[in-house]
């Protein structure tokens, strides 16, 4: 893994306020989730993990996915600090079928990794893979 991107991933949760956004975000979420009875969400783009392992602490089955090593590795190590349990793997949006089996009753988008799905068909294949 290259030294940029380690500090990049590193760097990341250093430049959010996640007790903030997390305290703003979280009961949105949690309403939605409870209100629609979603038990499984998938986190696409998930980053450094800071909401995967949120939605993992209200009892969901959560995984998350990211295109970079470096930001699963720390999205791996918030989780284990955190005592989450959150399966990481490595996919873009075009990948997603065949990174993970199954499927999830709500996915999300949360940073700013939409603009890459390549448009409303780029979306669609890959949520329905």
């Amino acid at each position: 893994m290259p030294a940029d991107d380690v500090r990049r991933a590193e760097d990341y949760d250093r430049m959010v306020d996640w007790e903030k956004r997390l305290a703003r975000e979280g009961p949105f979420f949690r309403s939605l989730f409870e209100e629609r009875g979603v038990r499984s969400v998938l986190d696409v783009g998930c980053g450094s993990g800071k909401h995967a392992i949120m939605f993992a602490s209200w009892g969901l089955e959560v995984a998350g996915a990211d295109p970079s090593e470096a930001m699963l590795a720390q999205a791996r190590e918030n989780a284990r600090e955190s005592g989450a349990d959150v399966t990481f793997v490595s996919a873009g949006f075009g990948e997603l079928g065949g990174a993970l089996a199954g499927t999830f009753d709500a996915v999300t988008c949360l940073g700013n990794a939409l603009p890459h799905v390549g448009g409303v068909e780029g979306l669609h294949d890959a949520l329905t893979d």
